[in-house]
């Protein structure tokens, strides 16, 4: 399995508070890749201390305990440690894939995303929910006007470090040799139009500002 990673400040960010951490890593003999990147919410205090200090939790139960229980555990603990840990509101999305010997694990909270991309779905099939305002308005079918949706643009339902309790998402998923696994932003989302690959990540992030995206963009590209 290869994994790349890409993120651009963007074109009217001051900071860039998307995070992102991946590794190869061999546990009980097996190839396992772990792959999460982390959207800070800007409209908070800190939203990049969230994103980091979140996927610095990541990292350590990756070396140490690499199992989905585990990260789900130390998700829930850093979401009580931001919580708690200051006055001021900081949050961030999670979307994590832990994949070995076949099936992927994902957690999930937030308006990351991951995609996977296989013979049946080579457009890309979306794993997650996007826990926006928004989108539960349209699965509670609300009639939404245009005005409803610019009052709510990028409002979340659930995040991490904003509320003490949250619920995270937990996906299972199998997959083949060939198949690919793609967790971005939304900043990458909002204008994915095509099936990306190692080599058109980068094209393909200068043409979403071209085309206005004005958000910090993240995409992680995991290849089987």
């Amino acid at each position: 399995m290869d994994v790349v990673a890409f993120t651009d400040i963007g074109t009217t960010r001051k900071e860039n508070q998307d995070s992102y951490w991946c590794a190869l890593l061999e546990v009980e003999g097996v190839p396992t890749v772990v792959a999460a990147v982390a959207d800070g919410m800007g409209g908070l205090d800190d939203g990049a201390y969230a994103s980091r200090y979140l996927l610095q939790t990541i990292e350590k139960v990756a070396y140490e305990n690499p199992k989905i229980e585990a990260f789900k555990t130390a998700v829930l603990k850093a979401n009580h440690e931001l919580y708690n840990s200051s006055e001021t509101r900081r949050g961030t999305t999670l979307t994590l894939a832990l994949l070995a010997g076949g099936s992927v694990s994902i957690l999930h909270i937030g308006d990351s995303r991951a995609y996977h991309y296989a013979d049946n779905h080579p457009d890309g099939l979306v794993l997650t929910e996007d826990h926006t305002v928004l989108t539960k308005w349209r699965t509670n079918g609300v009639q939404i006007t245009e005005d409803m949706a610019k009052s709510v643009a990028g409002q979340l339902y659930r995040c991490i470090g904003v509320r003490e309790d949250i619920e995270v998402d937990v996906i299972y998923r199998s997959y083949q040799p060939g198949d690919k696994f793609l967790l971005c932003t939304d900043g990458f989302w909002h204008h994915l139009k095509e099936n990306p690959t190692v080599q058109t990540i980068p094209s393909m992030i200068e043409q979403m500002k071209t085309n206005g995206e004005t958000d910090n963009i993240t995409a992680v590209l995991i290849e089987v």
